[in-house]
């Protein structure tokens, strides 16, 4: 399937970045055999940062005295399937890793078993872009909890690939087409048209609103998509917070559900009116953070209404008295 995957990566960095980035593949002549039984990377019966430790400083040093690693940026491991039902990790780190020979690499992507749980019937090359672009400059895993099905960084094991507004301009995947901006400051009663991030990427995909020196809104139009696989006739808006003076805090697990999503560097906001069931997709998932027509988003002063979806959808933003 290598092949494959490969091609989806290159059609999927073509598309997000407009050409920005572009990889160039190469591969060893043969398959290298590690002198380690594969059972040391068994997610079940080792500790992770031992896997994890294990290849950075054990697999790494090996694979250097046998394939040539000049002028390589980022290493993917492959796995044969005759190592499928063995329970290997997937991991990937982003981590710097020195080698023997004094080249530095970062990201790297350890393959795993495509037969376990966290392989199963998931695309690689989702896993494999969601890697690497940790190693490039994406932080991911915000706005949204643990899983959501809202982008490619947010979780590479959904059928939402999409890259949010604020991580595509920073990393220059962008342009300034894309953006309405506005000072929170200057707004009175105005309306909107806003294209869905999903639909059409060269468009007016986000509206960002500057709250403070180190805070903006960001409202976004989902939709089904290319990359998105929302249900059919799926029509939401997205509105989150961006705090630059925020930490990366994926990791500090002392707050749990809204705590721990307002904790992160983005979060979503939620709409203010009660709905009924509160989650979509799943339980764990808040439906109040997809508003739909008719449903308004309060923050820092303002209301944000989402008025009607269509083509474009129409956003009335306006401040508080």
């Amino acid at each position: 399937q290598h092949p494959r995957v490969l091609e989806e990566m290159d059609a999927w960095f073509k598309y997000f970045s407009r050409n920005h980035l572009n990889i160039k593949w190469t591969f060893p002549e043969s398959w290298i055999r590690i002198p380690h039984d594969s059972w040391k990377f068994d997610k079940y019966r080792n500790p992770i940062p031992f896997i994890e430790s294990f290849v950075s400083e054990q697999i790494f040093s090996f694979v250097d005295r046998q394939v040539d690693l000049t002028g390589v940026n980022a290493v993917c491991f492959i796995l044969p399937k005759s190592l499928n039902g063995s329970n290997v990790y997937f991991h990937g780190g982003w981590n710097e890793i020195k080698l023997p020979s004094g080249k530095i690499i970062s990201p790297w992507y350890w393959g795993g078993d495509e037969s376990n749980d966290y392989g199963k019937g998931l695309s690689g090359s989702a896993y494999w872009t969601h890697e690497i672009m940790h190693g490039i400059g994406f932080q991911g895993h915000a706005p949204g909890g643990l899983g959501w099905p809202v982008g490619i960084m947010s979780s590479q094991d959904k059928p939402i690939l999409t890259v949010n507004s604020w991580e595509a301009l920073l990393n220059g995947w962008s342009d300034s087409s894309n953006y309405l901006c506005i000072d929170s400051n200057d707004v009175v009663d105005i309306s909107l048209k806003l294209q869905s991030l999903d639909v059409d990427y060269d468009g007016i995909t986000s509206i960002m609103i500057k709250i403070s020196e180190s805070k903006l809104l960001v409202i976004e139009s989902r939709r089904p998509g290319v990359y998105s696989k929302f249900p059919d006739g799926f029509a939401r808006l997205m509105a989150y917070v961006l705090d630059t003076s925020k930490p990366y805090n994926r990791f500090v697990r002392e707050l749990e559900g809204f705590e721990w999503e307002k904790n992160q560097f983005m979060y979503y906001l939620r709409v203010d009116q009660i709905n009924s069931p509160d989650w979509i997709f799943d339980p764990s998932i808040s439906s109040r953070a997809f508003a739909v027509p008719g449903q308004t988003y309060t923050y820092a002063g303002l209301k944000i209404e989402f008025v009607s979806s269509g083509k474009y959808d129409t956003v009335k933003i306006s401040k508080l008295s």
